[in-house]
């Protein structure tokens, strides 16, 4: 693809000012944005919903554990050639998906309360395994024996939590389906929606977020209740360490105004071997999106929107930031505020060395959950969820862009955006184009070496310059 005119001369300003830039964060973005122009993204999926509803099929994202597939609402891709391998019904926007841990299944999750299990080995053959009032989220443990599902509210979807209120004292339920013998094996029940839910690395044990103000871990194969603990406000998002030694849960409130009448959002560490908190804070948030271990399980990430002071009446004076915590003692490591913008989209690498995180402010960004540095600014318009690559090599990014529903996938490398670039482009600036865009302080140089891309040309003016030299 040839790109004339502006969007050549803004490609390759783009390209000199990152590499004068010397690497910064702004250089990434700069570059990045303009060649936004170009089809840089490894692969690009037009999830476009043809259904009406209020909020498209773009929630969920999900890379497989091998990093070949890319499941994306009702269809599943390959994440190398962007061709659809199978899709199915699009009845209902999916709130939750997941992948088998040998990728032969694919559990689906709608608000309208549908769950499937899509069998990838036959064409994404559907099963329908129950209909609920709605979907929280669903999991698998470790070993596939079980598939567990809760009836909730997606702990990410902050709209529809404040729309549609609790259900505190009507029982919801989390079914364990029996994925070997392909049936029910029991439910389990809360007095409020069931928003979150967790496996224990020995399969066996379950722990739940609710509604109702609790957090209990069950152990799957006999239904007995193993442990209880209270929260002020709803729980909306649980999670097991690594190790499954520590639980921590976070609760989140929803009123009129959003934050009105709330307590300010709890986040809790059980130590789950000792049978005692660790430690708990008070976040300065209404609604934790997210909470995630880091992979060695040293950290806890919580994602803090609509601060509880200063936006009582308006949402556009909440602050949002991401929170890094030390398990052991609590104390806050690092933090990446997003000012005004709620951060909706969230990840964390598999070697746990970089944090993605985006939402209304127009970028994911890319950053070292240790210092708190940023080094990769990815445009999006309105990025609603994120996934890393298995091998940390590119990341996927779900949400609303130029007027569509797309996902797209970025190569985090930055030679490697610029060798896509180098490779699109039909010449390297002219002298004058140098002197305008880049001043003639600094000493002109070829963006794209011809040598290595044969059709970016120097142009006559730019040789005359350099042989000049």
């Amino acid at each position: 693809m040839l790109i004339v005119g502006r969007r050549q001369r803004e490609h390759q300003l783009a390209l000199d000012l990152y590499r004068v830039g010397k690497g910064t964060v702004e250089g990434d973005f700069a570059l990045r944005k303009a060649i936004a122009l170009l089809p840089h993204q490894l692969q690009e999926f037009d999830v476009t919903p043809k259904y009406s509803e209020l909020q498209p099929n773009i929630s969920s994202l999900l890379v497989s554990p091998d990093g070949h597939l890319l499941a994306i609402g009702t269809q599943v891709w390959d994440a190398s050639t962007g061709v659809v391998l199978c899709k199915w019904s699009e009845e209902g926007r999916v709130a939750s998906v997941t992948f088998s841990p040998d990728q032969i299944h694919l559990a689906v999750g709608r608000l309208n309360g549908k769950v499937s299990l899509i069998d990838l080995t036959k064409k994404c053959s559907a099963e329908q395994l129950v209909k609920l009032q709605t979907v929280g989220e669903i999991v698998f443990s470790s070993d596939g024996h079980y598939l567990a599902f809760s009836e909730g509210i997606p702990p990410r979807d902050g709209w529809f939590i404040y729309s549609g209120g609790t259900i505190d004292g009507k029982e919801s339920t989390i079914v364990i389906w029996d994925v070997r013998s392909a049936k029910e094996l029991r439910k389990l029940s809360h007095n409020g929606w069931v928003n979150s839910i967790d496996f224990h690395r020995n399969n066996e044990w379950l722990v739940s977020g609710s509604d109702d103000k609790t957090v209990r871990v069950w152990d799957v194969p006999s239904g007995k209740e193993l442990y209880h603990a209270t929260h002020s406000e709803r729980v909306n998002l649980v999670r097991f360490s690594p190790d499954s030694t520590s639980v921590a849960f976070a609760d989140s409130c929803f009123g009129k105004g959003v934050v009105e009448n709330c307590h300010p959002s709890m986040l809790k560490v059980w130590d789950f071997e000792m049978g005692k908190f660790r430690w708990e804070v008070q976040l300065n948030a209404a609604w934790v999106s997210s909470l995630a271990f880091s992979p060695n399980g040293q950290f806890v990430f919580s994602v803090n929107n609509y601060s509880t002071t200063g936006c009582e009446t308006r949402l556009a004076n909440c602050t949002n930031l991401v929170q890094v915590w030390d398990v052991t003692s609590g104390r806050e490591i690092t933090r990446m505020d997003h000012g005004f913008d709620v951060i909706i989209a969230f990840a964390v690498s598999s070697d746990g060395k970089w944090v993605a995180s985006g939402g209304a402010d127009g970028a994911v960004r890319v950053w070292d959950p240790l210092t708190g540095r940023e080094s990769h600014r990815v445009p999006y318009n309105e990025p609603w969820t994120v996934a890393f690559s298995p091998d940390d090599q590119w990341i996927a990014v779900g949400g609303y862009d130029n007027s569509a529903i797309f996902a797209r996938s970025f190569p985090l490398d930055q030679g490697r955006l610029i060798e896509i670039a180098c490779s699109r482009l039909d010449r390297n600036l002219t002298l004058a184009e140098w002197h305008q865009y880049i001043g003639s302080g600094t000493r002109y140089h070829i963006t794209c070496d011809p040598n290595v891309f044969p059709k970016a040309v120097i142009p006559e003016d730019a040789q005359a310059y350099l042989n000049g030299q």
